[in-house]
């Protein structure tokens, strides 16, 4: 139940109090800037509104069709283990509640003891509550995405960025003496930014 309240203040926390503060300026044909207001961006607000409503619709939103079948999957798979848990539970619960009042049960547990039966319940109704916490987590993880999503949606990943890795050895110079050195090996690691002007 916390982890529920918690979960529904950050949600809360992202759609309404996380405004895009910042404007960008695009130059039309003639040379003129245009100022775009956050409202004519990518919302961030909007794709996390939309996965709150309907997992995947943010996914959507933010044009990543590939995340669909992940989101339905993983929606599909908890529903189908809450599923399989809450009917074994209530089997044995029923099991369990037959033995108390001297009623025969299932003659395929015959065999299982009265502590027996009441620990398998006791599993698989943990099962079931995990798993239910597990749909929670995934809806938010869901929402999350198509948040950070939206927000990286403008970000420019082209030519004009690149990283260079390359190994680096060399010799340190102590400070006790001058000639004392040292050796070293790692990693160098060279961001590269072109400015160019767009026409």
């Amino acid at each position: 139940m916390k982890f529920s309240r918690i979960l529904f203040g950050t949600v809360v926390a992202i759609l309404f109090f996380s405004k895009s503060i910042y404007s960008q300026q695009l130059s039309n044909n003639n040379g003129n800037a245009i100022r775009l207001s956050p409202k004519t961006l990518h919302s961030p607000s909007k794709a996390a509104l939309r996965s709150a409503i309907l997992p995947g619709w943010g996914q959507i939103y933010n044009k990543r069709w590939w995340k669909l079948p992940l989101v339905y999957g993983g929606v599909a798979s908890l529903i189908w283990i809450y599923n399989f848990n809450n009917n074994y539970y209530k089997e044995f619960l029923t099991e369990a509640q037959l033995r108390e009042e001297g009623k025969p049960g299932n003659p395929d547990y015959k065999n299982a003891s009265d502590a027996g039966i009441i620990a398998v319940k006791d599993f698989y109704r943990r099962n079931r509550d995990l798993t239910i916490l597990s749909m929670v987590a995934f809806w938010g993880i869901n929402i999350i995405d198509a948040y950070v999503d939206a927000k990286f949606f403008q970000f420019d990943i082209g030519d004009d960025l690149s990283l260079r890795i390359t190994p680096d050895f060399g010799s340190l110079y102590g400070t006790n003496s001058v000639y004392a050195s040292n050796p070293y090996v790692g990693l160098s690691l060279k961001l590269n930014m072109k400015n160019e002007k767009i026409h």
